[in-house]
């Protein structure tokens, strides 16, 4: 692995990124103390999911079972986002897990309050699909600033070799950005998410088929698994690849995306030591935080 990274870094553009280490390190910090908060978390949340489980067993009404199911499998949830370094996201769903365990032991042992049972109920319902929603608008988010990089891309690299099929799947790519830009606008969420999606795979897929044209093969892999060898693997392939986008649009006379794009390159440098003490966790989380860096650059860049 470690000259799989090696030879990896050695394809990257070298740039003189001096006074960007002490942000990259700052980035890595606080992504640390992110993980930590996170670990804390759920070991408070194993332990309420403990404690309700052992209290519904005893004989809760079925109120209290159903949020009991509903806390386990919020905690599942949360910990598939862990274990692929979303942490964000792993820290609402343990949050929503821990809260759903809480209301899962109020109700019962106030079985005969049907007020209490009724009030507990309503604010979990009305707390759930507030964090659903946010957490759907923070993935399109996520998603619409993938979708742009991916379009500037490919309208960059077909303005140098043209490519028909390239350019169909880019404009359609193009309708999709814009109606889920008007889903969103009218507060259809599923049905932004839908196109940004769609959108995403045509984009990647557009580049992909450009690439491929040049002789040039350049990859966007979801990772099918979540060991910690394979989510290194994936990230790794993944920096690289939005590395490469960032060559084809920052350029040195651009002070800010330049600034941006030498922390995200300080994050990885700060990936290939750890990797080096043998620190795959570590190495994973910096080279997630390095690919955020890196996308920020390109977005500041394209505007």
């Amino acid at each position: 692995m470690l000259k799989v990274l090696a030879i990896m870094l050695a394809l990257t553009i070298s740039f003189a990124w001096s006074p960007a280490i002490a942000s990259g390190q700052e980035n890595g910090e606080a992504k640390a103390r992110t993980v930590k908060t996170l670990e804390r978390k759920m070991k408070t949340n194993e332990a309420f999911l403990k404690a309700a489980g052992q209290i519904v067993s005893e004989g809760a009404g079925k109120e209290a079972a159903t949020f009991l199911k509903m806390a386990e499998k919020a905690a599942v949830e949360g910990m598939a986002h862990y274990r692929k370094g979303e942490y964000e996201f792993a820290l609402e769903d343990i949050a929503e897990s821990t809260h759903l365990a809480v209301s899962a032991i109020i109700l019962s042992k106030n079985q005969k309050d049907s007020t209490l049972r009724d009030s507990v109920i309503v604010e979990e319902l009305v707390l759930r699909e507030k964090h659903e929603v946010e957490k759907k608008e923070a993935m399109i988010r996520k998603s619409m600033d993938e979708v742009e990089i991916f379009i500037r891309t490919a309208e960059r690299l077909l303005a140098q070799n043209a490519n028909a099929s390239a350019n169909e799947k880019l404009k359609e790519t193009k309708a999709l950005y814009v109606s889920a830009k008007k889903n969103l606008a009218a507060g259809l969420i599923d049905g932004a998410l839908e196109d940004l999606n769609k959108a995403y795979r045509l984009s990647t897929a557009a580049v992909k088929e450009i690439k491929r044209s040049q002789n040039d093969i350049i990859t966007f892999p979801k990772p099918s698994v979540t060991d910690e060898a394979a989510m290194l693997a994936y990230e790794l392939k993944k920096n690289n690849s939005y590395i490469y986008f960032a060559t084809q649009v920052v350029t040195e006379d651009k002070a800010g995306p330049s600034r941006l794009l030498s922390d995200g390159m300080a994050l990885k440098d700060e990936a290939a030591a750890a990797l080096e003490k043998g620190e795959k966790g570590k190495a994973t989380e910096l080279l997630k935080a390095s690919t955020e860096t890196i996308i920020k650059a390109i977005k500041a860049a394209s505007e």
